[in-house]
This record gives C-alpha cells, sequence and structure tokens, in this order.
C-alpha cells in the first residue's frame, strides 16, 4: 500500500462528504437574480420618491405625468443592460469576498452615465426641457437607492442554502492546507469545504483533520459532476507544472469557478493588476507613488496647523494666568475714610491692619492652567521646527 492509499484509507470516503445538495441554483444564479431585482426596486424608489418631491414641474414641461411613468418603465431594460456591462451582476460568484461597498464605483458610473445621456438627448433632441434640480436629485437618490437595495439583496442570499459554494482545494501541501483553513474559519466567504484533491498529501493539520483527501488530481474531473463542486482552489503542490496547467484548463469547460495561488502570494496585495507582454500573462504589482510637492504641501499644513494652534491657545493661556483686579487698582476703596495701608502693616493711629494675603487654595482651573501652559510650549516647538 502506498503512502497516498494509506492517508486517504484513514479518511472519510468521497460518499461521506458533507455536500450542498438538492439545490437549484447556484450562487451565481441566485445572486444574479436577486441583485436584478434590488435594481429595478432602487431605480423605482429613486423615480417616486423625485416625483414626490417635485411632481412633473419644469420651465416648460411638454411630458405629463403620465407619460414621465411610461417613459420610466421603458428605460428600466437599458438600465439593467448598463449594469450587465458594467458587470455588476458576475463579482459574486467570481469572489467570495466581494461586497457591496466595492459595487459602488460602478453603480456610479452606471446612473452618472445613464442620467446625463438621457438629460442631453433630451434637450439636443428639443423632446423637453428637464428641469435640472429634478434630475441632480433623481441621480442622487438612484445611486443611494440602489446601492442599499444591493446590500439589503446580498444579506438575504447568504441566508439561502444555494449561497453556500462546494469547493475543492488542489494541493495538500502547506499552501493548499493553509487555504483550507481560511476558507472554512471564515463562514463570512459562504464557502463549504468539501476536501483536497493531492496524488502525495502530506500530514493534515489539527483542525483540518477531518478534511478528507478525495482522491488525485486525475480523478477532480469526475469529482465536480458527483460532488457538484462550485470552486477549485489550485495550491501549488508537487506535482508537475506541466499536469497542473492541463487540469486547469480541463476544469475550464465544467462550469466551475477556479482560483489559482500564485507562487509569490506572500508578495501579491490584493490590488494586483493583470497585463500582458507578447500574450504572457504578467501580475503587475502597484508601487506607492509620491504626488509632486507633496512635502512642501505637508509642510505647509503642519505649520498652518502650528500657527492655528498657537491662535488659540495664547489668549487663552493669558486669560487664565491674569490676576484678578483688586479695589484699590479700580480706584475705589472698600470703605469711605479708610486708609489703604500697605499689607503687612500696622497703624497705631487708626488700629487697622492689613493681612498679608493668604495664598488661594488650588481650584480646578489651576491643573487647566497647567496643560495649556504645556500645550503652548509644544506648539510653539513645533512652529519653530516646521519653519526651521
Amino acid at each position: 500500500m502506498s503512502a497516498t492509499e494509506g492517508v486517504q484509507a484513514a479518511l472519510p470516503a468521497p460518499a461521506e462528504v458533507e455536500v450542498v445538495g438538492a439545490r437549484r441554483r447556484s450562487r451565481g444564479s441566485l445572486v444574479r437574480r436577486a441583485l436584478l431585482v434590488a435594481d429595478v426596486a432602487g431605480f423605482v424608489a429613486a423615480f417616486l420618491l423625485t416625483q414626490l418631491i417635485f411632481g412633473s414641474s419644469g420651465a416648460v414641461d411638454r411630458i405629463d405625468i403620465r407619460n414621465e411613468y411610461l417613459l420610466f418603465l421603458a428605460s428600466l431594460p437599458f438600465w439593467i443592460i448598463g449594469a450587465k456591462l458594467y458587470r455588476l451582476y458576475d463579482h459574486d460568484e467570481e469572489r467570495a469576498d466581494h461586497t457591496t461597498l466595492e459595487d459602488l464605483v460602478g453603480v456610479f458610473h452606471l446612473v452618472t452615465t445613464g442620467t446625463w445621456l438621457v438629460f442631453v438627448v433630451m434637450v439636443l433632441a428639443d423632446l423637453a426641457e428637464p428641469d435640472l434640480a429634478k434630475v441632480v436629485t433623481y441621480w442622487a437618490l438612484a445611486i443611494g437607492c440602489v446601492t442599499i437595495a444591493r446590500g439589503w439583496a446580498r444579506a438575504l442570499c447568504r441566508r439561502s442554502p444555494s449561497y453556500l459554494q462546494n469547493t475543492v482545494v488542489v494541493g495538500a501541501g502547506d499552501v493548499g492546507q493553509l487555504v483550507a483553513r481560511k476558507l472554512r474559519f471564515h463562514r463570512e466567504y459562504g464557502i463549504n469545504l468539501l476536501g483536497f484533491v493531492d496524488e502525495e498529501p502530506r500530514e493534515l493539520r489539527t483542525e483540518l483533520a477531518d478534511v478528507p483527501v478525495l482522491g488525485s488530481p486525475s480523478e477532480l474531473p469526475g469529482l465536480v459532476s458527483r460532488l457538484e463542486v462550485d470552486r477549485v482552489v489550485v495550491a501549488f503542490g508537487r506535482e508537475p507544472t506541466e499536469d497542473t496547467v492541463a487540469l486547469v484548463r480541463a476544469l475550464k469547460g465544467l462550469d466551475v469557478q477556479v482560483d489559482i495561488v500564485p507562487r509569490l502570494f506572500e508578495a501579491v496585495g490584493p490590488h494586483v493588476k493583470m497585463h500582458s507582454v507578447e500574450s504572457l500573462p504578467l501580475v503587475g504589482i502597484p508601487t506607492p507613488k509620491r504626488f509632486p510637492g507633496s512635502r512642501a504641501i505637508k509642510r505647509c499644513a503642519d505649520v498652518v496647523g502650528a500657527l492655528a494652534g498657537l491662535a488659540r491657545f495664547i489668549p487663552s493661556s493669558r486669560r487664565a494666568r491674569s490676576p484678578r483686579a483688586s479695589p484699590r487698582r479700580r480706584g475705589k476703596n472698600p470703605a469711605p475714610g479708610i486708609r489703604m495701608l500697605p499689607r503687612g502693616t500696622w497703624s497705631a493711629s487708626t488700629q487697622i491692619h492689613a493681612p498679608r494675603r493668604r495664598k488661594a487654595p488650588p481650584t480646578a482651573a489651576t491643573p487647566m492652567i497647567a496643560v495649556g501652559r504645556s500645550v503652548r510650549i509644544a506648539v510653539r516647538k513645533s512652529a519653530i521646527g516646521a519653519w526651521s
């Protein structure tokens, strides 16, 4: 018995694997339908809110309210076609971590392009004179309503069993087990990990001990149809590169999503760009690019902030330190006919003793004065450093 057969014999058979079965549709089909309904609901809500705010108004409105509703209903298919051209229905099946926030740029472009295209056509063709304020209101409401509706649709889809994707990892080495651990313990991805496919699997980690090795890579096409696999993650292992390339090409015709772990995955981030040189695909890693004059802009911001701090704290600290005006400084005696004497002196004729002023007990403002003084000194130092 070989090492592979020994490992597979100690693990559950493919028939015992927990499969999300009896599914009428895949994640892509489920989410696409939900997003389509959400887009229609968002555009309708934006249109009704705009009509509620403005009604059929305009400088010279040649289209009555009934025709506006008919034209809007006729335009809904074009909005859906535009969303499809922007690929707003394809990312959920391709990427496990796709969110509604990532759709915001596409929704913004779609609504902006469609709204202003209709506005320009109406004006140039002299079909109507649309109210600019009304158009801007619909544009803003459509962006917000469509985005919110898409978020609700995805939240509902994640509760459905059809949202889960049966996934197989090719390669049970260190990288393959790392991918499997991340997919298994992050339920927000909606991944149902079926097992590994490897010719020479390594010993599994403790947290993956119950994940089976389903077979060799050559058996994967049969496993895809038998276990209703939706996603295959190819992690490089000990198999020859030619065999892995042939396996990926065979999976392309099986209606399954294929993800490939790059060799230098530690250096590749989520914002890489794909380009090609003579049909050779290359992964471009973006480098941080400094804006021209960024140092000067930062220095100016530091100086302005330091000056603003000086202008804010210096007057308040001076008011806090200013002594309280005494009656003598105000030019008034405390009592008529009584001569004011220096403090700590004695007059036998008047028998008036001027006691020395006692030091006032610390109040709640005393720590604030010290803090203000420290802040003022720090701001001055930062201003001197900024100018130097």
